[in-house]
């Protein structure tokens, strides 16, 4: 058994020149979202009012980790912290989209989750 990875992931150039961003069908169109990409063995994140920012690399294994931990509602109560922001409607239907409740074949997690599989098979 190998020993975990340490430090930091980066993307190729190639890589980088091959991503196909998507994001949330909840999002707004003004830009405020985040971004999600693959490459093989990697997910890649950005913001989309930044697209030619910083991009954050995370294996399969631990983006995996981070939505399941959204489908348990783990993270609901950073929701609660921005409800002074986010109007109720808001705080709803992103506590859905975060629990799978939103989730179908075209959705956000859906398609990150196929892709998350995919890895975690080959």
């Amino acid at each position: 058994m190998s020993a975990p990875k340490t430090g930091k992931i980066t993307l190729s150039d190639e890589e980088l020149a091959g991503l196909a961003w998507i994001k949330a069908n909840i999002s707004n169109h003004n830009g405020a979202c985040v971004e999600i990409a693959s490459a093989p063995d990697k997910i890649a994140i950005r913001d989309s009012k930044d697209p030619g920012g910083p991009i954050l690399v995370y294996t399969p294994a631990e983006f995996g980790a981070f939505l399941d931990g959204a489908r348990n509602g783990e993270f609901d109560s950073l929701l609660q912290l921005s409800s002074r922001i986010l109007s109720y409607s808001q705080l709803q239907r992103l506590r859905g989209v975060a629990r799978g409740s939103m989730c179908g074949s075209s959705s956000y997690f859906g398609e990150l989750s196929g892709k998350v599989s995919m890895f975690q098979e080959a």
